[in-house]
């Protein structure tokens, strides 16, 4: 059986391109390991609802989402905070990830894309050092296009032809390990506290207490982490936050989330790699829903563009405008942000992430930015008026006014990514990202 379009995995974005292309005639088959009703993490997260308008789906209903509560941001002594001050009506809806997920399969289904369930994608099918379909148990399954929606641990991204020039592995540091895990909620409590640098160690804690009926707990470190450790740090919460019960309503699971900039290539001869596949996510917290949701508005819009201007739409030089699209709507303040991320993970002593607490010199502005996946800015004549809180945070600031300059260089690169797919120039471009990089 051939298809015009194969998406392994049941992903956000996967889904989106899947419809989208099908209600405009494509032949579309997703190859989805898990059973229907087991799709998804079995917990909240936030996203904003004008991405339904974008990609023209239905806005979830109010009895569908919560409005999360203003967070509270920890200095890693705990001493100091900062909180946020977004009016409710601006800040994002807090939903379940299964809800959601249940939505764009039902609307894939309606755009008449097939779906098979059960069936686990193991390597792609590569035939003179192209990608020509995918492989399941026992089964070949050819495509002329294939969407890689599989998720962080994709099956055919480590398996595709060197020639492709896309990264099999990532790197250390540019995902973490993050436990999840929904408790009884014992008080009516409404709050969201997020502690950075947990006990020094590189990667941030939450207590978030917006759901009527339960706590939701994260830890997310760039190094693993054990059982044991787990078990002490939600028993030191529990007792500093008497909301928190001792039952576990779901989750209590530990996943592997990028936070990193987007791959630097998203697509090759026949195929095109999306959401966390491809990194699609705001480095500073993992978030990638709405990033994967647009991504696949984009990939299908200009898949689609192509077929009336080719007779080779899935070509790498027809697929390019998704590329380009995505770094300059989207990816552009992914590869900003991370300059933020890296620069707090690799200050070499947690007491200096207090002081920027202790003299407000990151502040509720700067929070909101980040967690919106937008660049932070620090104007030069603000930068001397936070300075002026204490001499002693001259050098400290200069190393941030230094990785924000940096991230300015590398947001205009991204919107600086070749229009036109020329393998020497990409690769000049690649190359002058990683030197901004360093």
């Amino acid at each position: 059986m051939k298809s015009d379009v194969v998406v392994v995995g049941a992903g956000h974005g996967g889904l989106i391109a899947g419809a989208k292309l099908a209600q405009n005639g494509l032949k579309v088959t997703i190859y989805e390991k898990n059973e229907k009703n087991n799709l998804s993490w079995d917990w909240k997260d936030c996203l904003e609802k004008w991405v339904f308008e974008e990609i023209t789906l239905p806005t979830p209903e109010p009895y569908e989402y919560a409005i999360p509560a203003n967070f509270r941001f920890f200095s890693p002594n705990e001493q100091y905070w900062v909180e946020t001050n977004i009016p409710p009506e601006h800040r994002e809806i807090y939903m379940e990830r299964k809800t959601l997920i249940n939505k764009l399969v039902n609307y894939a289904l309606q755009a008449g894309v097939e779906i098979k369930f059960n069936h686990e994608v193991h390597e792609p099918i590569v035939e003179n050092d192209q990608i020509c379909g995918i492989r399941t148990a026992g089964e070949e399954h050819y495509a002329d296009l294939v969407i890689d929606s599989a998720g962080i641990n994709t099956p055919i991204r480590p398996q595709i032809p060197a020639n492709y020039e896309i990264p099999a592995q990532l790197n250390h540091g540019d995902y973490i390990y993050a436990y999840r895990g929904c408790f009884q909620k014992q008080k009516n409590e409404y709050f969201w506290d997020i502690y950075i640098g947990h006990k020094n160690k590189r990667g941030i804690v939450w207590v978030n207490s917006s759901s009527l009926e339960e706590v939701d707990i994260l830890m997310g470190f760039i190094h693993p982490f054990s059982d044991s450790s787990i078990s002490e740090t939600l028993q030191e919460l529990q007792k500093k936050y008497p909301v928190i019960g001792d039952k576990i309503i779901r989750g209590d699971q530990v996943e592997q989330i990028p936070v990193r900039r987007p791959l630097e290539k998203l697509v090759g001869n026949n195929y095109a790699v999306i959401g966390d596949a491809a990194c699609m996510t705001n480095p500073l917290n993992g978030s990638g829903i709405i990033r994967s949701m647009l991504a696949g508005n984009i990939l299908a819009d200009k898949i689609l563009e192509a077929t009336k201007i080719t007779s080779f739409p899935f070509i790498i030089d027809s697929l390019w405008p998704y590329q380009v699209e995505y770094n300059r709507t989207i990816g552009a303040d992914q590869g900003s942000t991370q300059i933020l991320k890296d620069f707090l993970i690799n200050i070499d002593d947690f007491g200096k992430i207090d002081y920027l607490f202790q003299n407000k010199l990151l502040r509720a502005e700067d929070f909101e930015a980040g967690l919106k996946g937008k660049e932070f800015r620090l104007p030069p004549n603000e930068a001397i008026e936070r300075a002026s809180k204490g001499t002693s945070s001259i050098n400290l600031l200069l190393e941030l006014g230094i990785a924000l300059e940096k991230a300015k260089k590398v947001k205009k690169h991204y919107l600086k990514t070749p229009s036109k797919y020329n393998n020497e120039k990409f690769n000049k471009w690649k190359d002058q990202l990683y030197k901004l990089l360093k």
